[in-house]
């Protein structure tokens, strides 16, 4: 039986350089999974990476490019990727914590019908992660084990999962929150962070992220509530 088609979405904002090495190993993975796979870039307000991504794809069949002059944010150019994937399977990656190596993890842990999303090991644990983790509980949804990371799998008909407003930083976050509100197959997929992305954690000085949670954290948690302006 032949797999799922499959539709990777890659963000690429500010990732220009490390593009081409990006768009080969998506490609390699997918052809690895199946013989119908498409590569989506979406380049959201970065004319280099966009500049970049769009020789690539004059150059790989497979590859198209969403590019925007101006900065939309996660969400709506999400939304706007899912809905012109034709992928059966539809995965996001942001690789800025992630290398597409640990795609097949996902693909072969997602439910039928469901969701996969991954987490980071070792697990991160910088200001951040801490805030979206404490401002999820606040907003009486489930959370994710890694709500910061942008990786996802889900089944083209789950598409409307992602609602059209809400926090960009509690974007997948959401996505999961949802997908458990509806009772849908879930899963969560343990996947190796980047050495780099490591070695950035580690170089944190914990004053720093004392100060960050102190001054930050009321603002985000005001802003990430229900019904909070934004």
């Amino acid at each position: 039986m032949e797999p799922a088609s499959l539709s990777i979405v890659l963000l690429v904002r500010g990732k220009a350089a490390a593009l081409p090495s990006l768009v080969a190993e998506c490609l390699a993975v997918a052809a690895r999974h199946t013989t119908t796979y498409e590569l989506i870039l979406v380049a959201d307000g970065d004319l280099e990476a966009s500049a970049q991504a769009q020789a690539l794809a004059a150059s790989h069949g497979p590859v198209a490019v969403l590019h925007y002059p101006r900065h939309r944010g996660l969400r709506a150019a999400l939304r706007d990727a899912w809905s012109v994937a034709h992928g059966e399977l539809i995965v996001t990656l942001d690789s800025d914590h992630v290398h597409p190596s640990e795609l097949p993890k996902l693909l072969a842990s997602a439910p039928e019908d469901g969701l996969a999303f991954g987490y980071r090991l070792p697990a991160p644990r910088g200001p951040q992660d801490v805030l979206l983790t404490v401002a999820m509980r606040a907003r009486g949804s489930p959370s994710p084990c890694d709500p910061g990371l942008r990786l996802v799998l889900l089944h083209h008909r789950h598409r409307d999962l992602l609602a059209p407003t809400g926090p960009d930083l509690l974007a997948i976050a959401m996505v999961y929150a949802e997908a458990r509100r509806r009772r849908l197959p879930v899963t969560e997929v343990a996947v190796a962070a980047r050495p780099e992305a490591r070695a950035g954690q580690r170089r944190r000085t914990p004053l720093i992220g004392t100060i960050a949670l102190i001054a930050g954290g009321a603002w985000l948690l005001r802003r990430l509530r229900p019904g909070a302006k934004r």
